[in-house]
């Protein structure tokens, strides 16, 4: 019986040494659901507050930066009312980011920069507590880097498109879209984003 009490006491030991050991190396990253139902929706929700409601008049591409949510107009048709160029920079200190947008309206090009620290990734926690279920699931996609970038920190923005309100990724190396009447191609460094715009309407 003695010999008994002592297996089963070893036993317990090492069961317990493994279950520490576990607890140690094995970190658990959190997973974030949506919380917020559709119609409060940022993106596509019926509220005040929704880009969908605030840009349904709007065309054209831009950006939407996921931390601060501001959206910035990259290019639309409208554009082609007016023939001046244009520069326009945004410097946002709290969020660690910069914005540098060149439009040439003679050729209908728009050149953007967008310059952010290693800090700045999106807040998924915010992110899931203001979008449903299908939109948080875009910008997870959209913010998704591929392949081997270890040394790349996720960048908080992504691409919009008016009115339909679609996302799409900025985060690699090269990418290249078609976009109704818009050609975009977008270069992503480590810390940088450059993108171009061209208005290309079907002749």
């Amino acid at each position: 019986m003695k010999k008994y009490g002592i297996y089963l006491g070893m036993a317990a030991m090492i069961c317990l040494s493994f279950m520490t050991i576990g607890c140690e190396n094995y970190e658990k990253k959190p997973s974030y659901i949506s919380r917020a139902p559709q119609k409060e929706c940022r993106i596509c929700g019926n509220g005040k507050n929704s880009l969908k409601r605030i840009y349904k008049n709007c065309t054209g591409v831009g950006i939407l930066c996921l931390n601060d949510w501001r959206v910035v107009q990259i290019q639309s048709s409208e554009d082609t009312l007016t023939s001046s160029n244009n520069t326009s920079y945004i410097w946002d200190a709290k969020n660690a980011y910069s914005i540098k947008l060149h439009q040439i309206q003679t050729r209908k090009i728009s050149l953007m920069q967008y310059t952010s620290s290693k800090n700045n990734t999106p807040n998924m926690k915010k992110l899931s507590s203001i979008l449903c279920h299908k939109c948080l699931k875009n910008v997870k996609e959209a913010v998704h880097i591929y392949g081997k970038h270890e040394d790349r920190a996720v960048k908080a923005v992504c691409m919009i498109a008016f009115p339909s309100m679609k996302l799409y990724g900025l985060q690699q190396s090269f990418q290249y879209y078609f976009i109704g009447d818009y050609y975009v191609q977008a270069c992503c460094k480590n810390d940088e984003i450059n993108l171009t715009v061209f208005l290309t309407p079907e002749t």
